[in-house]
Protein backbone atom coordinates (compact mmCIF):
# COMPACT_ATOMS: atom_id res chain seq x y z
CA UNK A 1 0.00 0.00 0.00
CA UNK A 2 1.26 3.51 -0.81
CA UNK A 3 1.35 5.81 2.20
CA UNK A 4 -0.48 9.13 2.27
CA UNK A 5 1.79 11.95 1.21
CA UNK A 6 3.84 9.83 -1.17
CA UNK A 7 4.92 11.63 -4.33
CA UNK A 8 2.83 11.37 -7.50
CA UNK A 9 5.67 9.51 -9.26
CA UNK A 10 5.93 6.93 -6.47
CA UNK A 11 2.15 6.48 -6.50
CA UNK A 12 2.15 5.99 -10.24
CA UNK A 13 4.94 3.39 -10.08
CA UNK A 14 3.07 1.53 -7.36
CA UNK A 15 -0.16 1.68 -9.34
CA UNK A 16 1.67 0.44 -12.44
CA UNK A 17 3.23 -2.49 -10.56
CA UNK A 18 -0.04 -3.51 -8.90
CA UNK A 19 -1.86 -3.20 -12.20
CA UNK A 20 0.35 -5.55 -14.21
CA UNK A 21 -1.48 -8.84 -13.66
CA UNK A 22 -4.87 -7.12 -13.70
CA UNK A 23 -4.10 -5.33 -16.98
CA UNK A 24 -2.91 -8.52 -18.64
CA UNK A 25 -5.93 -10.52 -17.53
CA UNK A 26 -8.44 -7.91 -18.62
CA UNK A 27 -6.76 -7.17 -21.95
CA UNK A 28 -9.34 -6.95 -24.74
CA UNK A 29 -12.32 -7.39 -22.38
CA UNK A 30 -13.08 -3.67 -22.50
CA UNK A 31 -14.89 -2.62 -25.70
CA UNK A 32 -12.22 0.02 -26.32
CA UNK A 33 -9.61 -2.71 -26.72
CA UNK A 34 -11.59 -5.58 -28.16
CA UNK A 35 -12.91 -3.42 -30.96
CA UNK A 36 -10.24 -1.16 -32.43
CA UNK A 37 -12.75 -0.40 -35.19
CA UNK A 38 -14.82 1.70 -32.75
CA UNK A 39 -13.37 5.01 -33.92
CA UNK A 40 -13.64 3.91 -37.55
CA UNK A 41 -17.42 4.02 -37.19
CA UNK A 42 -17.20 7.81 -37.17
CA UNK A 43 -15.36 8.38 -40.44
CA UNK A 44 -17.29 9.90 -43.32
CA UNK A 45 -18.68 7.39 -45.75
CA UNK A 46 -16.23 6.61 -48.51
CA UNK A 47 -16.27 4.19 -51.43
CA UNK A 48 -17.50 0.72 -50.52
CA UNK A 49 -14.62 -1.67 -51.12
CA UNK A 50 -14.88 -5.45 -51.31
CA UNK A 51 -12.35 -7.46 -49.26
CA UNK A 52 -9.27 -8.96 -50.91
CA UNK A 53 -10.23 -12.05 -52.97
CA UNK A 54 -9.02 -15.33 -51.50
CA UNK A 55 -6.89 -16.09 -54.56
CA UNK A 56 -4.78 -13.00 -53.70
CA UNK A 57 -4.32 -13.69 -49.99
CA UNK A 58 -0.60 -13.34 -49.13
CA UNK A 59 -1.05 -15.66 -46.12
CA UNK A 60 -2.63 -19.07 -46.46
CA UNK A 61 -4.38 -20.78 -43.58
CA UNK A 62 -1.82 -22.34 -41.27
CA UNK A 63 1.06 -20.21 -42.57
CA UNK A 64 3.06 -17.92 -40.29
CA UNK A 65 2.53 -14.22 -40.94
CA UNK A 66 5.63 -12.10 -41.53
CA UNK A 67 5.50 -8.31 -41.89
CA UNK A 68 7.87 -5.96 -43.66
CA UNK A 69 8.98 -2.99 -41.58
CA UNK A 70 6.62 -0.16 -42.65
CA UNK A 71 9.38 2.47 -42.99
CA UNK A 72 12.47 2.47 -45.26
CA UNK A 73 14.70 2.49 -42.14
CA UNK A 74 14.28 1.76 -38.43
CA UNK A 75 12.41 4.46 -36.50
CA UNK A 76 14.39 6.95 -34.40
CA UNK A 77 12.20 6.06 -31.42
CA UNK A 78 9.37 3.61 -30.84
CA UNK A 79 6.39 3.85 -28.50
CA UNK A 80 5.39 0.18 -28.43
CA UNK A 81 2.15 -1.73 -28.14
CA UNK A 82 1.06 -2.23 -24.53
CA UNK A 83 -0.59 -0.83 -21.45
CA UNK A 84 0.28 2.71 -20.41
CA UNK A 85 -1.14 5.31 -18.06
CA UNK A 86 -2.86 8.22 -19.79
CA UNK A 87 -2.33 11.48 -17.90
CA UNK A 88 -5.00 13.03 -20.09
CA UNK A 89 -7.66 10.41 -19.33
CA UNK A 90 -6.36 9.54 -15.85
CA UNK A 91 -6.61 5.82 -16.49
CA UNK A 92 -4.76 2.87 -17.96
CA UNK A 93 -5.23 2.34 -21.67
CA UNK A 94 -3.95 -0.22 -24.14
CA UNK A 95 -1.91 1.35 -26.92
CA UNK A 96 -3.01 -0.92 -29.76
CA UNK A 97 -0.09 -0.40 -32.12
CA UNK A 98 3.46 0.87 -32.57
CA UNK A 99 4.24 4.58 -32.85
CA UNK A 100 7.30 4.84 -35.08
CA UNK A 101 8.95 8.26 -34.78
CA UNK A 102 10.33 9.46 -38.12
CA UNK A 103 10.73 12.79 -39.97
CA UNK A 104 7.64 14.18 -41.69
CA UNK A 105 7.52 13.05 -45.29
CA UNK A 106 9.28 9.72 -44.71
CA UNK A 107 7.81 7.04 -46.97
CA UNK A 108 5.32 4.59 -45.44
CA UNK A 109 5.48 1.07 -46.90
CA UNK A 110 2.89 -1.69 -47.07
CA UNK A 111 3.86 -4.30 -44.50
CA UNK A 112 2.14 -7.02 -46.55
CA UNK A 113 0.46 -7.38 -49.94
CA UNK A 114 -3.20 -6.46 -49.84
CA UNK A 115 -6.01 -4.13 -50.85
CA UNK A 116 -6.86 -0.66 -49.56
CA UNK A 117 -10.17 -0.85 -47.71
CA UNK A 118 -10.09 2.76 -46.54
CA UNK A 119 -8.05 5.88 -47.29
CA UNK A 120 -9.31 8.96 -45.42
CA UNK A 121 -9.19 10.93 -42.17
CA UNK A 122 -10.77 9.35 -39.10
CA UNK A 123 -11.20 10.55 -35.53
CA UNK A 124 -7.92 10.85 -33.63
CA UNK A 125 -5.92 8.92 -36.23
CA UNK A 126 -5.98 11.67 -38.85
CA UNK A 127 -5.32 10.57 -42.43
CA UNK A 128 -5.40 6.77 -42.32
CA UNK A 129 -4.83 3.86 -44.69
CA UNK A 130 -6.41 0.49 -43.84
CA UNK A 131 -5.19 -2.54 -45.83
CA UNK A 132 -6.95 -5.90 -46.02
CA UNK A 133 -4.73 -8.99 -46.34
CA UNK A 134 -7.40 -11.68 -46.33
CA UNK A 135 -8.33 -14.36 -43.78
CA UNK A 136 -9.24 -11.62 -41.27
CA UNK A 137 -5.83 -9.88 -41.27
CA UNK A 138 -5.52 -6.09 -41.62
CA UNK A 139 -2.85 -3.44 -41.12
CA UNK A 140 -3.52 0.21 -40.32
CA UNK A 141 -1.29 3.24 -40.97
CA UNK A 142 -2.29 6.51 -39.26
CA UNK A 143 -1.31 10.19 -38.79
CA UNK A 144 -0.21 10.37 -42.43
CA UNK A 145 0.86 13.56 -44.17
CA UNK A 146 -0.46 12.21 -47.48
CA UNK A 147 -1.67 8.93 -48.94
CA UNK A 148 -0.21 7.35 -52.08
CA UNK A 149 -2.95 4.78 -52.61
CA UNK A 150 -6.67 4.85 -53.46
CA UNK A 151 -9.54 2.85 -51.92
CA UNK A 152 -9.80 -0.49 -53.71
CA UNK A 153 -6.25 -0.36 -55.06
CA UNK A 154 -4.07 -3.48 -54.79
CA UNK A 155 -0.60 -3.14 -53.31
CA UNK A 156 2.46 -5.35 -52.92
CA UNK A 157 4.68 -5.79 -49.88
CA UNK A 158 7.04 -2.80 -49.65
CA UNK A 159 5.02 -0.52 -51.95
CA UNK A 160 4.86 3.18 -51.03
CA UNK A 161 1.37 3.86 -49.64
CA UNK A 162 1.85 7.21 -47.89
CA UNK A 163 4.12 9.60 -46.02
CA UNK A 164 4.70 10.10 -42.31
CA UNK A 165 2.91 13.11 -40.82
CA UNK A 166 1.20 14.29 -37.67
CA UNK A 167 -2.44 14.56 -38.71
CA UNK A 168 -5.15 13.84 -36.16
CA UNK A 169 -4.22 13.85 -32.47
CA UNK A 170 -0.44 13.70 -32.90
CA UNK A 171 2.05 16.05 -31.25
CA UNK A 172 5.02 14.98 -33.38
CA UNK A 173 5.52 13.35 -36.77
CA UNK A 174 5.21 9.56 -36.53
CA UNK A 175 3.52 6.53 -38.02
CA UNK A 176 0.94 4.75 -35.89
CA UNK A 177 1.05 1.17 -37.17
CA UNK A 178 -1.43 -1.55 -36.16
CA UNK A 179 -1.83 -5.24 -36.92
CA UNK A 180 -5.41 -6.44 -36.53
CA UNK A 181 -7.30 -9.67 -37.03
CA UNK A 182 -10.99 -10.49 -37.16
CA UNK A 183 -11.41 -13.72 -35.20
CA UNK A 184 -14.26 -15.33 -33.26
CA UNK A 185 -16.56 -12.48 -34.26
CA UNK A 186 -14.25 -9.77 -32.90
CA UNK A 187 -11.62 -7.45 -34.36
CA UNK A 188 -8.50 -7.79 -32.21
CA UNK A 189 -5.42 -5.58 -32.13
CA UNK A 190 -2.23 -7.68 -31.98
CA UNK A 191 1.30 -6.71 -30.92
CA UNK A 192 3.15 -6.50 -34.28
CA UNK A 193 6.68 -6.56 -32.80
CA UNK A 194 7.32 -10.34 -32.99
CA UNK A 195 6.16 -10.41 -36.62
CA UNK A 196 8.03 -7.41 -37.99
CA UNK A 197 11.06 -7.93 -40.20
CA UNK A 198 13.37 -5.26 -38.79
CA UNK A 199 16.28 -5.90 -41.14
CA UNK A 200 15.56 -2.58 -42.82
CA UNK A 201 18.33 -0.66 -44.49
CA UNK A 202 19.45 2.61 -42.90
Amino acid sequence: MVQAGASTDIRRIAERNSCQHQCRSQAFKDKEYTNPDERLKHYTSGPKVRPLPQRLWPIRRGERIRLKYPLPYLAQEVSPYGWRFSDHRKKWRLHTGHDLIAPAGTGVLAALSGKALMVQPISGHGLTVLLDHGNGWQTLYAHLLRARIRPGQLTQTGDLIGNVGKSGHASTAHLHFELRRFKNGQMMAIDPAPLLNQSSRR
